[in-house]
């Protein structure tokens, strides 16, 4: 897709958010509906509106341990979690890619990203590898370090986002046609084979907002009978991607 002007520059900005999040999955069939009643009460948010479909490319190599602990919190329902993520939108070897670290305070999520080079990423597969210089790039990797995490799966999937300009800074998004490919590699792609789709048929609503919940978002989860859940694209990925992830996971919790 093609992006506006300043599209860079906008993205680039926004390096930290502190905002509610709830998720939900929709069935086939929800997806067209839901969509229409938001587009009703927002606008799409400068990418959408940039993109002829209104969708745009997103994909994340998840980061973890050897024991999957940062999957297994998102399974367990831990209430303090997070997750290590760089995220792309292209795969033009020119375009950054973004160092995030997504932490959950119950219903409270908090997001520290970063800009970096792509050719930056083989700096992670080394202990001390040069990285960007920026407070959220150290903690980054502070938290791969401490973790010794390495690539798990990559996930991608096209978005469709709804943006507002008030108090709440309500933000509605709708992921579909999501897909995994499990890998080790340091490298973030949208392109090539291996990739298996995940949830076929469905979509993910997601709904973000600072203070109070807009009385049409309640509409909205009562009009379609929503509700709420943990949707972990990186754990949905494993289950999909391995079968031996499956195995591993019963088996490190056991321990």
């Amino acid at each position: 897709m093609s992006l506006p002007a300043n599209a860079s520059g906008f993205r680039a900005s926004r390096d930290r958010f502190c905002r509610y999040e709830f998720k939900y999955r929709l069935p086939r069939g929800f997806g067209a509906p839901v969509r229409a009643f938001v587009a009703a009460h927002l606008p799409h948010d400068p990418y959408s509106a940039a993109s002829a479909d209104g969708h745009y490319d997103i994909v994340s190599l998840y980061l973890d341990s050897h024991d999957m602990r940062l999957c297994r919190e998102s399974r367990e329902g831990k209430k303090n979690r997070f997750k290590l993520r760089i995220r792309g939108y292209d795969d033009h070897p020119d375009s950054p890619v973004y160092l995030e670290i997504k932490r959950r305070l119950n219903t409270v999520i908090l997001k520290d990203r970063c800009q970096a080079p792509r050719s930056e990423l083989d700096a992670f597969s080394a202990p001390t590898g040069a990285v960007a210089s920026s407070e959220a790039a150290k903690q980054f990797r502070f938290y791969r370090t401490c973790l010794a995490a390495q690539p798990q799966a990559l996930v991608r999937y096209r978005r469709e986002a709804f943006e507002g300009d008030g108090p709440a800074r309500v933000r509605v998004t709708l992921d579909r046609d999501l897909a995994c490919h499990v890998t080790r590699n340091w490298i973030v792609r949208l392109g090539g084979c291996g990739w298996q789709p995940v949830l076929p048929g469905e979509s993910v609503l997601e709904i973000k907002f600072n203070g109070c919940y807009p009385a049409w978002l309640q509409d909205l989860v009562r009009r379609f009978q929503l509700q709420a859940q943990s949707v972990s694209k990186y754990s949905l990925a494993l289950d999909v991607g391995t079968p031996a992830a499956g195995g591993l996971l019963a088996r490190t919790a056991r321990a």
